[in-house]
């Protein structure tokens, strides 16, 4: 290639990502592709890179000590009989608008570096090879919109907090972050911006993959008092993660076989430090005002819970008094 079409390849990469840099400050991985000839047609992509710091610069990073999952009993038990957390697909969430809400706005140029594909499949793709742990922070905890919800079986289930012991910027390929409800006007400019490029250059196709922080986001109306807080993946499968499936018959999968990871979760025989995915360690638990175990022989539950905790992970909640811990 000679040197005034690398020029021209050096120029145009920079005009488009200084376009999406002023709204997104991402340092982005740049895929180039063209004619050789000058002036002829050329094809730029930007991708969100796989480092979860590669966020820091802007609001979809988190890095709390500690978050807080609700759920039921049984679900409980089945975290510490796989000592796992499920990372569902988006055919599980309770929002049939999941990713599609922000997607939609900029279906014109947004193109998950993986799929080619016309934008109602690569739609569909998406939300069944995006896995999201669903959780909400410490300031949370005792907010009656989460105990009055089904995650807990309506104020008679759990909350179990877990702590991160590892750094979440070393994380790859998951991204962690709270919701955004609304705020979605920057997409709209980004594409209109965009739009406005390939008119001036004709020849010249611009795409920019932002699936991670799509994922982030959901209508404001209608779910913003959940106060959630996630870990996303995408496409798991291709960096090793075993994908499971399991049929649902409830309310909101209605029959469909929905698919998740397993998030192994600390135990005492963990013994690789694991550096570039979540590790999770049960740090407390928290009951439901109305649990579903009787208070005259609740003491006798916590004791039998603790030990079964002991012998499935290895260690328990003794140094905390969960006699005490229900959600008044």
């Amino acid at each position: 290639m000679n040197s005034d079409r690398d020029k021209q390849f050096e120029y145009f990469e920079n005009e488009f990502k200084e376009i999406v840099k002023k709204h997104l400050n991402i340092n982005f991985n740049i895929s180039t592709q063209g004619s050789s000839r000058l002036d002829d047609w050329l094809s730029i992509k930007l991708i969100i890179p796989q480092y979860n710091f590669a966020l820091e610069n802007i609001d979809y990073f988190e890095k709390p000590k500690s978050f807080y999952h609700f759920t039921n009993l049984r679900v409980l038990y089945s975290i510490l009989q796989e000592k796992a957390m499920r990372m569902y697909n988006l055919n599980k969430s309770n929002d049939p608008e999941e990713y599609k809400y922000a997607s939609k706005i900029l279906k014109s140029i947004n193109n998950p570096t993986i799929l080619h594909l016309p934008y109602e499949s690569q739609l569909k793709t998406m939300r069944e090879y995006t896995f999201i742990l669903s959780s909400t922070l410490e300031e949370n905890i005792k907010s009656s919109s989460f105990w009055e919800s089904n995650y807990v079986d309506q104020n008679t289930g759990v909350a179990i907090e877990f702590e991160i012991l590892n750094d979440p910027q070393d994380w790859q390929y998951f991204y962690s972050s709270k919701v955004k409800y609304g705020q979605i006007e920057k997409f709209e400019i980004i594409r209109d911006e965009i739009m406005a490029l390939e008119t001036k250059y004709k020849n010249h196709t611009l795409n920019v993959d932002i699936s991670p922080i799509i994922s982030f986001h959901k209508n404001k109306i209608k779910w913003q008092h959940e106060k959630e807080f996630r870990i996303v993946t995408h496409f798991p499968n291709q960096y090793k993660e075993k994908i499971y499936q399991d049929y649902h018959h409830d309310e909101i999968s209605k029959g469909r076989i929905t698919k998740y990871i397993k998030l192994p979760i600390y135990t005492k025989n963990t013994s690789d430090f694991i550096k570039t995915k979540p590790l999770l360690k049960l740090k407390n638990l928290f009951f439901a005002k109305n649990f579903t175990v009787e208070s005259d022989i609740f003491p006798r539950f916590v004791e039998k819970l603790n030990n079964y905790i002991h012998e499935s992970i290895g260690y328990n909640f003794k140094e905390f008094d969960l006699q005490n811990n229900k959600i008044q």
